[in-house]
């Protein structure tokens, strides 16, 4: 039994290890934010993603705030490509919609780099699959 003023650290480390985790990367030249949680994005990316590896989903994607000209963009089937051979400049980024069931789906979508970016890897280990705790979670 605990009073109001103890507080079980064992039990409050355990909690915070079963939280989800977000970064806040800038967007938009810099002058926008947008929460990211990469195990999420991974999760729940587009249908036509899915023979894409993590490490190759974050060296080429990234999350992006939708605007009218990506909702345009991903609401238009894809041109035929007479027309998008007439075109003038750099081509376009790939678009991708989130599936449904990502929290972010309605407001966010991912976008291709231009050129591939290197990831840095940094917080914590990535999770064991043959460790009993973390096993159901990550596997």
């Amino acid at each position: 039994t605990f009073d109001d003023d103890t507080v079980d650290d064992g039990a409050m480390e355990e909690e915070n290890n079963e939280e989800e985790t977000f970064q806040i990367q800038s967007s938009e030249n810099d002058k926008k934010f947008v929460l990211v949680n990469t195990r999420i994005d991974y999760q729940y990316r587009s249908e036509t993603l899915n023979n894409i590896y993590l490490y190759e989903f974050v060296s080429t994607l990234y999350k992006k705030k939708m605007n009218a000209t990506d909702m345009k963009h991903l609401s238009t089937t894809a041109a035929p490509d007479t027309e998008v051979a007439n075109k003038v400049g750099r081509p376009r980024n790939e678009r991708f919609a989130f599936q449904e069931q990502h929290p972010q789906a309605t407001t966010h979508l991912l976008m291709k780099h231009s050129q591939a970016h290197i990831p840095v890897l940094y917080g914590p280990q990535i999770p064991r699959c043959d460790r009993q705790d973390t096993r159901e979670r990550y596997c």
